[in-house]
Parts: C-alpha cells; structure tokens; sequence
C-alpha cells in the first residue's frame, strides 16, 4: 500500500456542525483510505485551523511543502484530503498549490469521494472542477447568508452586527451593544475641553494623553494624530451608535483594504442618549473647530502662505461631485504659489492675496454690491426649493413606516400565522422609533421654512457690518482674517493661467480672474476682530 500524507483543514462553523478534525480523520480518512489503497499515519497529518469563509494560505502552503519534502525523502507516495472541499473553497488560490503537487508525480486522493485525481483522464479531472466550484459555490453563499443575518440584526433587532471596538465604549456581545468607559469617557472629556476650551490642536492632545499614561485602543502608550480624530468625532459619543461605516472593497492589485461608505449607506442601528459622552451640541461645536485646525494646521506650511488654506479652487477641474477642486500650496524659490494637481493651474498666492484685500474694500464689502446678491438669494427661493424638497422626502419616507407597520399588523392578525406577538411588538417598536425620528426632523425643516418665509434684507444692518468690517481690514492678523472669511465663507475659484511658473502674474480681481463667492448675513457682528 502507498504511504500518504493527509492534510485536514478545519473551521469553527465545521466544528459546530459535527465535522471536525477528529470526524474528517476517521469518517472520512480512516474509513476510506484503505478502499483506495493507501496507508495513513496519525503522525503523517496536518489540521489547518482557518475561518468558515477564509483560506489561510501560508498555513495550507507550509503543509504542502511539508508532504513535498517527504516525497522527495521517499517517505510518503500520495497526498490525501478527507474531501475535495478540504482541498480548496477558493479554487484560484489553491489550484497553482495542487498543480506543483501532481508535477512532482505525488498522487493525489479525495477520501469520501473515493477517487484519485488523474490529470491524464478527462474524467477525474472535470469531477474535480465540478466539486471544486460546488465548494466554491457554498462559500459564497455561506458569507451572503453571514452578511444578511447581520443587516437583518442591525436592522430589524437593533443590536451592533459585529463587536466593533469604540474606545470609550464596552460592548456586550449578549445585548448587542455599548456602555460608556466612565474612566475613558472622562478622558475624551479632557480632550474636548483642552481643543475647545485651550486652542489646542490633536498633536498637543495625542502628547498630552501620551504624558497621562492613556493608552491607545491597541494598548500602545503612542497616540496618533488620525487615532484621536476617529475616536472624538465617533457619533457615538452623542448617544448615536451606527454600523456600516465601513466596507471592504478589492483594489487595483487584487488586495481587500476598508474605506469609507457614504453616509446614506450607513445603518442607524440604535440611539442610547444616556450613555452619551456629548451634547449634540458640545459635538458639533468640536467637529468644527477640529476641521478648522486641520485646514489651518501650519506643520506642513515651511513658507508664508495668506490665510486661504482649503478656500482657492480650480475653476477647470472638477470632483466626482462637481464642485472646483481645490488647490495646493507650492513653494519655488522661496515664493508660494497655488497649484492645481490635475491640470498644472498655478497662482502667486502673494498677489492673490494682496489683491483680494483690495477686492475685498471696493468690490465685495460695499453694500450695493452685498445687498443685491442676498435680495436675489432670498427672492430666487433657491432655499425654500431645497427645505421643500427635503419635507416632500421626509413625508415619504413617513407614510413608508406607516405603512409598513399597516401590514405588519395585518400579518400578525392572519388565521395560524408564524409571525408571533413578540416578534411583532418588537419590529413595531423599532418602526415607531424611525418614526419619531422623521416627526423630529420634519419639526425643524419646518420651523427653517417658516423663518425663511419671513426674512427680509436689513440693508442698514448690512451697511453698518460693512462700515465696521472696511475700517479694520488693515489691522487684522492671519488669524483674525482666517476667522472674518470663514464667516463669509469665502471661496477663489482661478481660472486657468496659459503662462510658466517662472512668468505667472495674477490679473487683479476687477480683471476676473478671482472669483470671489460671498454669502454673509447681516447679523453677523464682526466687531471682535
């Protein structure tokens, strides 16, 4: 009899199902081996541990070298798997494995299928490939089935799909979900109110916690910059826990990486106000300014640039979304210049600014330049389309819920229905919760309609912010200027220039080729600048 080497690859789900290690060796093995004339050696196997809808292929090759080698010795003459399942579930990955095997003329069996895989006979071989995508098959429909029975657990039960980490959160795998860390939860706290309340930045935060001894989600004493940002504007921390956040997606070089969904795609699985960390709020307030220490976070500005960081833009290039894309700083031969990446755009930022300042005294900050533009804001009823719209969706997406709860009772009133009280009670509850959360919405939508139906343009207001805001212009430093075009909100969009870096010259503003787009309100108060 031949001598074989057999290789058992296993996971938790086959445990759970009876079909363990111990049942491949001797249901299917022992059983079987002798039927095909081979000989098999407890000491001769290797049980791969792997996931249900995984392939761990560093194991799986290490055991294939193994029964290579002792070929080669002239200890072993096959190479056996309790089924062609075991072999492989991701064809592709393992085939170039197999392929190396039977090159070297070790025979290779299928124990419970009871037949040797001969690449010389057509046969054997499309019974391989025909089992081989069967097994391939079942994984996919196994990870579908995993995927959907936790859509339906974040939706429908309302508990987290997986146990995520959240630093200043424990979570309860019996619950399903997440209870404020007072310890960690007080640290956020200190974070909040050094950035809030002290002008700090994440770095002089991340050191600050680094000093305290706070260790990092992974159990490091190091924090990161991008580490603290994540933790502090989780929406967790107002008492809104979302799952869905993330996807894996396969890139250009076939390997799987997590990015970001879209907000539309994520799940509200459940909103818990006790354990929030926050205030609405106190939240928005802090994703705020921690957007406006980003843009205007000077570690990466070697050379002075004016205070536009995140507000020039192309007017030729476009994003996905359509909007200008935006332009980068560019030092050469100790002058800045903004660049656009895609087209090669180039602007003195010298002169961009030196020539917005003076757009700005005679061109945007007088009133009959101002006024107009937000009379036509306000007349055009571009605003009141937009809340209108946004109150059409909301009142469908309501009468969707009231629906859907209509038939739900219908269904649980049917003669034998399987659709029990408590399952009813628990879905109804879950419905009446998404509706309060429309009623909640629809109040404010409506509450900004009936505000901008009755607002008016106080042109003395207007005037008198201008007068105030003109006269200080020439007093203000970067900073004081970050903050009075933040409140504008600014926004240069430059045309594309035809001349060389070395012969740029920025045409004045009169000239067009800044576009400088204001939207103010007259209630703002710029006398603390």
């Amino acid at each position: 009899m031949k001598k074989a080497f057999t290789i058992i690859r296993v996971s938790g789900e086959d445990q759970l199902r009876g079909y363990g290690p111990d049942s491949q060796w001797c249901d299917d093995v022992l059983a079987n081996a002798p039927l095909l004339g081979l000989e098999v050696d407890p000491n001769l196997r290797r049980v791969i541990q792997e996931p249900a809808t995984g392939w761990d292929r560093e194991r799986f090759e290490m055991a294939v070298r193994e029964a290579l080698d002792l070929y080669h010795r002239g200890e072993i003459q096959a190479l056996i798997f309790p089924r062609v399942d075991r072999e492989t579930r991701f064809l592709f990955g393992s085939f170039p494995l197999l392929c190396e095997v039977i090159r070297a003329d070790i025979e290779v069996y299928f124990a419970r299928e009871r037949f040797h895989l001969d690449p010389n006979d057509s046969e054997s071989v499309s019974r391989y490939l025909r089992k081989a995508e069967e097994a391939q098959a079942y994984v996919e429909t196994m990870r579908l089935n995993t995927m959907m029975g936790r859509r339906r657990r974040a939706e429908r039960d309302h508990k987290m799909p997986t146990g995520g980490h959240k630093w200043a959160f424990d979570y309860d795998p019996v619950t399903g979900r997440y209870s404020r860390n007072e310890l960690r939860a007080s640290w956020l706290g200190k974070c909040r109110e050094w950035i809030m309340d002290e002008g700090c930045f994440l770095n002089e935060s991340c050191r600050r916690l680094n000093k305290n001894g706070v260790l990092t989600p992974d159990g490091g004493t190091k924090w990161a910059r991008s580490v603290l940002r994540r933790i502090l504007l989780d929406e967790a921390n107002i008492g809104k826990f979302y799952a869905y956040k993330h996807k894996t997606v396969k890139g250009p070089n076939g390997k799987r990486r997590v990015v970001p969904t879209n907000p539309e795609e994520w799940v509200l699985v459940y909103e818990d106000p006790t354990q929030a960390i926050f205030t609405p709020e106190q939240y928005g307030e802090l994703k705020e300014k921690v957007r406006r220490n980003q843009e205007n976070s000077p570690r990466h500005a070697i050379h002075w640039y004016p205070p536009l960081r995140g507000m020039v833009f192309c007017a030729k290039c476009c994003t996905k979304a359509g909007s200008p894309r935006r332009m980068t700083g560019l030092t050469v031969n100790g002058t800045g210049y903004y660049k656009c990446e895609t087209c090669g755009n180039l602007i003195n930022a010298r002169r961009l600014w030196d020539d917005l300042r003076e757009g700005m005294k005679v061109r945007v900050l007088e009133p009959q330049h101002l006024v107009p533009g937000i009379r036509a804001q306000l007349e055009s009823g571009i605003s009141l389309e937009r809340l209108e719209a946004e109150r059409t969706r909301l009142l469908g997406e309501r009468e969707g819920w009231e629906s859907s709860r209509a038939k739900a009772r219908r269904l649980h009133l049917l003669p034998n229905s399987k659709y029990t009280l408590e399952q009813y009670l628990d879905d109804n509850r879950g419905m009446e919760e998404r509706i309060k959360r429309i009623d909640s919405e629809l109040a404010g939508v409506q509450q900004q309609l009936a505000e901008l139906r009755q607002a008016t343009v106080d042109e003395d207001g207007i005037r008198r912010f201008c007068d105030q805001v003109a006269h200080n212009l020439d007093s203000l430093d970067d900073s004081k200027w970050r903050v009075l075009l933040e409140m504008m909100r600014l926004k240069v969009v430059v045309p594309p220039s035809e001349q060389p870096i070395v012969q740029v010259a920025l045409p004045t503003v009169k000239e067009a080729v800044a576009e400088i787009a204001l939207q103010t309100s007259p209630s703002l108060n710029p006398s603390g600048l």
